[in-house]
C-alpha cells in the first residue's frame, strides 16, 4: 500500500543482453532481462517476482524492440506462466504479428513437466517459438529430469555466474561438458552464460560452445522503455 491507501504499482523495463556468435563475436540474438525500480535504492533491480502480465510483456518487447539492431530475442517465463494456455495463445499471436520480430524464444527458469513440454512446449515450436531451458546444472540440476526434456527444447544455458555464487566455479570445467555433452546428443544449441573473462572465453572454445552471454561481450544495456511509459489500450 502507498501511503494514500492505495496499492503500490511497480515499474517495470527490459534491460538486454547480447547473445553472442563465438565464430565472429557478433550478437545473434538478445535476451530480455525484467528489471523493476526500486526507489528506496534509486536503482533497477531484479523483481521479487516475475508474475508481470503477459500483456505487459508484450507492450514493453515491442518498444525494445525499435532499438535493437538484431531482433532475435528471448524473455523468461516462470512455470506457471509456461504452463497457462492464456500466456502460450498470446504469444503466438504476438509473434505472428509482430512486424519489428525475428524469432522469439522462450526461456524457462523453472523445469516443466515432461507432459508440459510435449504438448504446450510442442504447441509454441509448431508455432515457429523456440524454447530454452535456463541455468541447468544448477537451478535446474536434476540431469536425469534434463534428459527427458532436452529433445523437446531448442536450447540449453549453462550460468558460469551461478557457480560463482555457489562457490563452485572449479567444478565448471568438469561439469560443464556432461551438459553440453547432453546437448549434443539431444540436438540441441548450448549456451554459456556468465563469461567474464578471456579465461572464460577461451574454456568455451575448448569445450566447442558455439553461443556465449556474458559481462566480457556486454553487460545489460539501459532501459529503453518502462512500464509507465506505454500507454494502455
Amino acid at each position: 500500500m502507498n501511503r494514500l491507501g492505495g496499492p503500490v504499482l511497480i515499474t517495470y523495463t527490459y534491460f538486454t543482453q547480447a547473445i553472442v556468435d563465438s565464430t565472429t563475436q557478433e550478437p545473434a540474438g538478445y535476451e530480455m532481462l525484467l528489471r523493476a525500480w526500486n526507489a528506496e535504492q534509486n536503482a533497477w533491480l531484479l523483481p521479487h517476482d516475475f508474475e508481470i502480465t503477459v500483456k505487459m510483456q508484450m507492450r514493453m518487447m515491442r518498444h525494445v524492440l525499435r532499438n535493437l539492431p538484431n531482433k532475435n530475442v528471448s524473455i523468461n517465463l516462470t512455470a506457471k506462466q509456461f504452463a497457462a494456455q492464456d500466456t502460450m495463445q498470446q504469444l503466438i499471436t504476438f509473434a505472428s504479428r509482430a512486424r519489428d520480430l525475428g524469432n522469439l524464444t522462450v526461456e524457462l527458469t523453472q523445469a516443466p513437466t515432461l507432459e508440459e513440454v510435449q504438448t504446450i512446449g510442442q504447441q509454441y515450436r509448431e508455432a515457429g517459438i523456440g524454447l530454452a531451458l535456463d541455468d541447468v546444472g544448477t537451478d535446474l540440476d536434476d540431469f536425469e529430469l534434463i534428459k527427458q526434456l532436452a529433445p523437446h527444447v531448442d536450447m540449453m544455458k549453462y550460468a558460469l555466474q551461478n557457480t560463482r555464487d555457489l562457490g563452485r566455479e572449479a567444478e565448471a570445467p568438469t561439469d560443464i561438458p556432461r551438459w553440453k555433452q547432453l546437448a549434443d546428443d539431444s540436438g540441441v544449441d548450448f549456451t554459456l552464460e556468465g563469461i567474464e573473462s578471456f579465461k572464460d572465453v577461451q574454456l568455451a572454445h575448448h569445450l566447442g560452445i558455439n553461443w556465449l552471454q556474458g559481462f566480457y561481450f556486454s553487460r545489460p544495456a539501459e532501459k529503453v522503455q518502462t512500464s509507465q511509459d506505454i500507454p494502455l489500450p
